[in-house]
């Protein structure tokens, strides 16, 4: 793995490079701590917000930032909920319940790590890659689909509605089986 950090006022860059399935991928980490902790909503694939597991204000700030940006990110990023400082057991003011809880309400994935041990630090790569691999075949699906209904006009999308609708296939039943012809 190449590391390498790029300090600029309130960000910080780090350049990871990460062997998956055969591919290498060069990913690029954005740390937008800051005092005012602010959200910054990027054109990026992936959004990996971090709490501490031994400060409840630092997971309220999580939950905060994650509300913000299911509101407002590209459906396309993936979300990644960390929780750092799983060594800290004897200090945790978080469980991991309640941390994998926030992430399934926002359809993030959800890891808890260690990076002072770097503890399942490889593993969350691998995951981030993952989760935005899946998140741009569900959007390639997605955008095959508009296409098709383009071509066709939209007639399929509405005869598949037409077909699939439960007024309707009711109706069809009661004309069927109970009409007086």
């Amino acid at each position: 793995d190449e590391h390498a950090d790029v300090t600029d006022g309130e960000s910080k860059e780090r350049y990871v490079t990460v062997l998956l399935d055969g591919d290498e991928y060069h990913v690029t980490f954005l740390d937008t701590e800051g005092p005012e902790l602010g959200v910054y909503i990027l054109d990026v694939d992936a959004y990996m917000v971090v709490f501490a597991i031994d400060n409840r204000r630092s997971f309220n700030a999580a939950k905060q930032v994650l509300n913000e940006l299911v509101s407002e990110a590209r459906k396309a990023s993936a979300l990644i909920l960390v929780a750092n400082k799983a060594d800290l057991v004897r200090n945790k003011e978080v469980t991991h319940e309640e941390a994998k809880n926030l992430a399934a309400v926002y359809g993030a994935m959800f890891m808890e790590v260690s990076t002072a041990l770097h503890h399942q630090v490889d593993e969350l790569l691998v995951g981030t890659l993952s989760q935005i691999q899946a998140r741009q075949r569900r959007m390639q699906k997605e955008k095959e689909k508009l296409l098709c209904l383009e071509r066709d006009g939209g007639r399929g999308l509405r005869a598949s509605l037409r077909l699939r609708s439960p007024r309707r296939m009711v109706g069809a039943f009661i004309k069927k089986h109970f009409s007086s012809r």
